[in-house]
């Protein structure tokens, strides 16, 4: 599975920067960012050349309803010969998710990434009543 990763501005560039610096170089992702200068036109062309070639693709966009997400969905609804894949909304844990599992072939798989991403989004201030402070001194 080829994965896109698209955002306004720097978004997608940043969150590749991230995720490489966790588990290091990946080379099935593709980033495309929606900068200021840029129309949708030109996203959607980046987009189209982006999808050359590719069979299975997953995409994952910045906001649900943004740019990004609109040109990504029409490209997988008018794809009809490629298995296209949109997800909104994501986020560091999300993609960290899907580069460690992006070999599999399960059915669920866009429900476990989701669920999976929905459940690194905490508040500090609970998560910290729970357990020790001392717990997270070294980071992850």
């Amino acid at each position: 599975m080829e994965i896109i990763l698209m955002g306004h501005g720097h978004f997608a560039s940043g969150l590749l920067s991230s995720l490489e610096l966790i588990a290091g170089t990946q080379e099935r992702i593709t980033v495309i960012d929606f900068i200021e200068s840029m129309s949708s036109e030109e996203l959607e062309e980046q987009l189209r050349q982006s999808l050359k070639d590719k069979t299975e693709v997953l995409i994952l966009c910045d906001l649900l309803g943004g740019t990004p997400f609109k040109v990504a969905s029409l490209q997988a609804y008018q794809k009809e010969e490629q298995e296209i894949q949109v997800i909104a909304g994501t986020n560091l844990p999300l993609l960290l998710n899907v580069a460690l599992s992006y070999h599999q072939r399960d059915d669920d798989l866009i429900e476990k990434l989701t669920a999976d991403a929905c459940k690194g989004i905490v508040s500090a201030k609970n998560l910290l009543s729970k357990s020790s402070a001392n717990d997270w001194e070294d980071g992850i």
